[in-house]
């Protein structure tokens, strides 16, 4: 599945097309992208929180 999908994720513009798609197929790519989305929220999250931390410290520095 992942050789299918590599395309994909160098040109996402174009169309997707592959044969083989089946409905777990489809259920393995949601959950993929669930946790990615997740994952990148926890990281934004962490991002967020250390430019709040550094903003604070050149605050009280300034």
């Amino acid at each position: 599945m992942i050789r299918a999908i590599l395309p994909c994720l160098e040109s996402p513009r174009d169309p997707i097309v592959f044969d083989g798609v089946t409905s777990e197929t489809v259920a393995v790519l949601e959950r993929e992208r669930d946790r990615l989305t997740e994952r990148v929220d926890v990281l934004a999250r962490n991002r967020d929180a250390i430019g709040d931390y550094l903003a604070e410290l050149q605050r009280r520095a300034g």
